[in-house]
C-alpha cells in the first residue's frame, strides 16, 4: 500500500528494490535496530529505534504527500551513516 502510494504521489522517482525493503523490515522485525558509523571508521555504535515502522506509518497517514526525505530527516542525523548487518 505504502509503495503504490509513494508511486502515485512520485512517478519521476527511481524506486529502490523491494528486496531492499524486504532485508530492512526482516531486520527490524528481529532487532529494532542499525548499526551506525558516524565517520566511516570502524568504531560503530547500535541505533535504535524500536516504532520506527508504527511512527513513519502514522506519520504517512497524518501527511500523505511527505516525501521519504522529510520522515528521514525527522528521525536520521545527517551524519551518520545507517546501515544494517548483513546476513542475520
Amino acid at each position: 500500500m505504502a509503495l503504490l502510494m509513494f508511486q502515485e504521489y512520485f512517478p519521476n522517482r527511481r524506486m529502490v528494490s523491494h528486496k531492499i525493503f524486504k532485508q530492512l523490515h526482516r531486520h527490524l522485525c528481529e532487532q529494532d535496530s542499525f548499526i551506525a558509523s558516524s565517520d566511516g571508521r570502524t568504531e560503530t555504535r547500535i541505533v535504535r529505534y524500536p516504532n520506527t515502522k508504527e511512527t513513519v506509518l502514522n506519520i504517512l497517514e497524518e501527511t500523505p504527500h511527505i516525501s521519504t526525505t522529510a520522515i528521514a530527516s525527522m528521525y536520521m542525523s545527517r551524519n551518520t551513516d545507517y546501515t544494517y548487518p548483513q546476513g542475520d
